[in-house]
């Protein structure tokens, strides 16, 4: 008997508890078509009190197989026809709650479920809301499995076999994970930040020192030039001075040589 033939029958206790009478012949139609055992008959036809023969009654009949619900209601069709009315009532209004339900159900999973399972134009089997609960929710079952492991290979982490971890938990793990990857990425390239400031600060060290050389050695040749450039100019000033020495030297010989005719001149002819 389904699960919803069950409920109906739970609906309808307390009218089948105040109205129904499970007289031999209606408890021996039950059993020639199967519904009841002849141990169930003995049982019932032993019990006094007619509530608690209903009662019994109601008891067996879940697990007596798929056609129970259905051998019962047109039994109570010939003798109980407005408890055969409650009861097909009852298991109409949880048939139309069921597909409701199912309905709710399908709209989830091809509304909410599969857009974040597939990618859009990703082809996949639809839901019939007419179908049986349990193959809508094995259904619902196969996709949460699935979108289960997708997470857990975008996440690259393992399924655990022994417990189950809440999604949520596992993101926030990731996201550590990767913040600490991302630290340890920082540190990484801040020591080496670090190792190329020491190195280019003793580079410029060598190079400050070595400027210093240079300057000394600058300043050194800056000196010498000056002495030099001091010393050409006393060079110079010196050729100048020889130069006027020279011509000064020329013109006294040629004084002299002047003096020196006239002197012979005079002498040759003292008294000219």
């Amino acid at each position: 008997m389904e699960q919803k033939e069950r409920r109906a029958l739970d609906r309808c206790f307390d009218n089948f508890l105040h109205d129904l009478d499970p007289s031999p012949s209606f408890l021996h139609s039950l059993y020639a078509e199967g519904i009841l055992t002849e141990e169930q008959i003995d049982k019932l036809s032993k019990i006094s009190s007619r509530e608690t023969q209903v009662a019994m009654l109601l008891r067996y009949l879940p697990h007596r197989g798929p056609t129970a619900f259905t051998v019962f209601k047109d039994k109570l069709q010939k003798d109980y026809p407005w408890l055969a009315k409650k009861l097909d009532d009852e298991l109409r209004k949880l048939q139309s709650g069921q597909a409701s339900i199912n309905k709710r159900l399908v709209s989830v999973i091809e509304n909410q479920l599969i857009p974040l399972i597939y990618q859009e134009g990703h082809e996949y089997e639809m839901c019939d809301e007419k179908a049986h609960p349990g193959l809508i929710i094995q259904k619902l079952g196969d996709l949460i499995t699935n979108l289960e492991m997708k997470c857990h290979k975008t996440l690259d982490i393992q399924i655990g076999t022994n417990h189950k971890v809440p999604l949520h938990k596992l993101i926030d793990e990731r996201i550590k994970q990767e913040r600490k990857k991302s630290a340890d990425c920082d540190v990484d390239e801040l020591n080496k930040e670090i190792r190329d400031l020491k190195r280019q600060i003793k580079d410029l060290v060598k190079h400050k020192s070595e400027n210093e050389k240079l300057k000394t050695t600058v300043e050194r040749q800056k000196m010498k030039l000056r002495d030099y450039n001091k010393m050409t100019r006393d060079v110079k000033k010196h050729k100048q001075d020889m130069e006027k020495f020279k011509k000064e030297s020329e013109r006294l010989k040629c004084e002299v040589e002047t003096l020196r005719e006239q002197l012979l001149s005079n002498i040759s002819n003292p008294f000219a």
